[in-house]
């Protein structure tokens, strides 16, 4: 091999780490500031505050879903109250992070819950 081909590959080599690190990296800053938001995420907050706070990007809805705070389990009747949950799932090299906050009948926060 020729001096010069050895640089060029060693550039290439060099160029392809900090891009495969940098691609790797972005599901990282969407999870911290998805976090960031979510625990902002108060009981009775109205839909739109939250869609306010939380964003609409990646946002996926739901007709329900299990009641649940961080992760503790609310009492089984909280389950029946939820009428609509919205998701931010954040896809990472292993599993899938995901934002979870449900509401009630009226639009207001009843749980919230983060699945990785």
């Amino acid at each position: 091999m020729t001096r010069k081909r050895i640089i060029v590959v060693i550039i290439a080599s060099v160029a392809g780490l900090f891009g495969g690190g940098y691609w790797l990296g972005l599901p990282n800053k969407r999870i911290a500031m998805l976090q960031t938001r979510y625990e902002q995420v108060a009981p009775g907050m109205s839909f739109d505050q939250v869609i306010r706070l939380m964003g609409r990007e990646g946002m996926q809805e739901y007709d329900g879903a299990g009641a649940w705070w961080n992760d503790a389990r609310l009492a089984p009747n909280e389950d029946l109250r939820i009428r609509r949950a919205i998701r931010y799932p954040t896809q990472t090299f292993f599993l899938p992070v995901t934002f979870e906050i449900s509401f009630d009948a009226n639009g207001k926060v009843v749980g919230r819950h983060r699945f990785d």
